[in-house]
């Protein structure tokens, strides 16, 4: 990027250098004018000793920043739960549930930019690298400005939650407790319960459920999260019965102190601190019992999770009966064939349709004959669209068993500290029952034989 000159003085009788002579020189090299140093040139001429200087320079590209989104509203901090005197996880007192209004700003996109040419000492441009673009979206409960078309806005009050290149608004429901007063709460958004839930009560929300207290003989359903900063009970009326009488559905994960008696069903993991006694518990991921240190038992029921269960105790030194199940993998895989034979009938229907609307559209009608023509073709391009989102969906489908596939396909089982006879083991199908007290053991498959 830099040209240099240097100058050796001769003798008295040589003839003398002019600039004339370096501006020559350096045209004769492809050097253009305009990136000669004309002051240095000057000098360079003048010297009466060696001198090295440069005589001509380009200048190097500045590449472009690339866009980035800058969040402008708080956002709960992600952090764990403390705990409390009574050794409780106070899920709401570390975690900050911000609410934001409607019109408040919430993530802008700071567009990228395109940098500045260089160019070489020949005049030729060197080119800048635009800076990565990147998109930002809409999410349930925002717009865009309708005077920045770069800026996210809340269009309703609510908590906002980060996701990817977004934020979306979750409208919040807060309530001291639930029980006869408040009824069965169905709200669209999170609920945020800062008591205790009594018996009979139903809470549903379309985002997540706090419960700062604990969970007694009700019904939850979230499409996020369910945390539970206290226990769930559960009560039986014949004491030789023991079916759970609580039960907590959670798109995403569940988290508790205990679970007594609940039916739990999560899409993702499940994590309880001290134990869980005679429960029937499906996570799509993992279960976790023994979290923050706590006794970490799992006391009869049954156990159902797709990737893994991890706890200090399974079973009791009472030998209660324990059925856990690691694991989906042959249910998976039906369902992945039978997704896959969807997938080929309607791409195959998708590509009949697309020759007979080119037909259609390609066939000269009568004028008498034009409206039934346009009638058939937009029929025709109303079940396209229709098959097109359906195989989005499907394709969608197979990505998530596939994924679903990967992690069953790793199913163990961890006890950290004691195993009890009379727990019924099944990894992928496999099953096997404990018949001997063992300490710490990892169970796995090694071929199609379950090891400890």
């Amino acid at each position: 990027m830099t040209v240099l000159g240097t100058v050796n003085p001769g003798p008295p009788e040589a003839e003398p250098l002019t600039e004339d002579m370096v501006y020559q020189t350096l045209a004769a090299k492809g050097i253009v004018s305009p990136r000669m140093h004309l002051q240095n040139i000057a000098s360079l001429v003048r010297a009466n000793r060696i001198t090295t200087l440069t005589i001509a320079r380009g200048y190097r590209p500045v590449n472009g920043q690339p866009a980035r989104l800058e969040i402008l509203c708080p956002i709960d901090p992600d952090h764990g739960p403390a705990l409390d005197e009574q050794d409780r996880a106070d899920y709401f007192d570390t975690k900050q549930y911000i609410a934001v209004k409607a019109g408040a700003e919430l993530i802008r996109r700071i567009p990228n930019t395109q940098g500045i040419d260089g160019m070489n000492v020949m005049g030729k441009t060197i080119r800048a690298k635009p800076g990565k673009n990147i998109k930002l979206t809409r999410a349930a409960g925002t717009d865009f400005s309708p005077r920045d078309p770069n800026l996210l806005i809340a269009l309703t009050d609510g908590h906002p939650v980060p996701e990817k290149k977004t934020i979306r608004i979750d409208n919040t429901l807060n309530l001291p407790g639930v029980n006869i007063k408040t009824g069965k709460v169905d709200f669209d958004g999170s609920v945020v319960i800062a008591g205790d839930i009594c018996s009979q009560g139903s809470v549903k929300a379309t985002g997540d459920i706090f419960v700062k207290g604990t969970v007694s003989n009700a019904r939850l359903e979230a499409g996020g999260s369910i945390i539970i900063g206290g226990g769930v009970l559960g009560e039986s009326e014949e004491p030789d019965q023991q079916h759970p009488t609580t039960e907590l559905l959670a798109g995403k994960d569940v988290h508790a102190m205990f679970l007594n008696l609940t039916a739990v069903k999560a899409g993702g993991d499940i994590r309880v601190q001290r134990y869980t006694r005679h429960c029937e518990l499906i996570a799509g991921r993992t279960i976790f019992v023994g979290e923050k240190g706590g006794k970490g038992a799992v006391m009869g029921g049954s156990l159902r999770a797709g990737g893994s269960l991890v706890c200090n105790q399974l079973g009791s030194g009472a030998y209660v009966g324990t059925d856990v199940r690691v694991g989906f993998l042959p249910d998976i895989n039906d369902q992945l064939v039978a997704t896959k034979r969807e997938l080929n009938r309607r791409e195959t229907e998708l590509a009949q349709l697309d020759i007979i609307l080119r037909r259609l559209q390609g066939r000269k009608a009568p004028v008498i004959q034009g409206q039934l023509k346009l009638d058939k073709v937009s029929k025709v391009e109303k079940t396209i669209t229709s098959l097109n989102q359906r195989i989005r969906k499907l394709r969608a489908r197979i990505t998530r068993l596939s994924a679903e596939a990967e992690i069953a396909q790793q199913a163990t089982i961890l006890v950290q500290r004691r195993l009890y006879p009379n727990v019924q083991i099944s990894l992928n199908g496999h099953m096997e029952e404990v018949m001997e007290e063992r300490g710490r053991s990892e169970i796995h498959l090694q071929g199609e034989k379950i090891k400890y």
